[in-house]
């Protein structure tokens, strides 16, 4: 099964990040190297980029074992922000990119 265009941002996002950083970095500063990286920057800037950021910051953050239950809010806003922008995330998300077309 292949990655997305937007999972595999994410994963570049945290390896970049974990391959800059030293072990004793702080987890916040391991999440704002991850945020750093230029293959976030379409994410971060365009409509959804705060919800998108919170989104992040929570997920990796957050050290419990059910995480992303912890960071619904923050998904939940995201998506329907995404929803309301689909074509902000049509290289990220192809289903986006089909459903504006439909429209």
């Amino acid at each position: 099964m292949s990655s997305s265009p937007f999972e595999k941002a994410l994963a570049e996002a945290t390896s970049q990040a974990a391959a800059d950083g030293n072990k004793d970095q702080s987890l916040q500063e391991q999440v704002d190297a991850a945020l750093a990286c230029p293959c976030l920057d379409e994410l971060k800037a365009g409509p959804c980029g705060t919800s998108f950021i919170a989104a992040f910051k929570c997920f990796m953050l957050n050290q419990e074992e059910d995480k992303a239950q912890n960071c619904v809010d923050s998904f939940q806003t995201l998506h329907q922000c995404m929803v309301k922008h689909p074509q902000a995330f049509a290289e990220f998300v192809p289903q986006a990119a089909e459903q504006q077309q439909q429209q």
